[in-house]
């Protein structure tokens, strides 16, 4: 009972200084253009935010990105990055599909004729 416990407690202290560091990051980025915001932020967001197991298929979660890089270059025999990796550009992937069809979304509200609100504007 009392791993579980501070399991949670180390979850909830990490997710709170991974939502912190996403601010800062969302701060800083602010000024730039949207497609390099929106490529920096989604990934910090994937690199935080994915966990797997740490060992095998089961057990305690931690940061997929932590037990990638421990098993890389940790010099443990028989381990992969993959194991680790694989759902890390996963959700990679995702982010940036996601990402490019918010750009695509946006891009499409952008034109003139597009939105509701550019054809009012004709019209006056």
């Amino acid at each position: 009972m009392a791993f579980e416990s501070y399991q949670l407690l180390s979850w909830c202290i990490y997710l709170l200084s991974a939502l912190a560091v996403m601010i800062v990051t969302l701060r800083i980025t602010r000024s730039w253009p949207l497609t390099l915001r929106g490529f920096i932020v989604t990934t910090a967001t994937v690199l935080f935010a994915v966990p797997w197991y740490v060992q095998g298929t089961g057990g305690p979660l931690a940061p997929a990105v932590i037990i990638t890089f421990f098993e890389t270059f940790g010099g443990v025999e028989g381990a992969t990055w993959m194991r680790a990796g694989l759902p890390l550009l996963g959700g990679l992937a995702v982010g940036y599909l996601v990402l490019a069809l918010f750009l695509w979304l946006k891009s499409r509200q952008d034109e003139p004729g597009a939105s509701p609100s550019g054809e009012a504007a004709e019209e006056r």
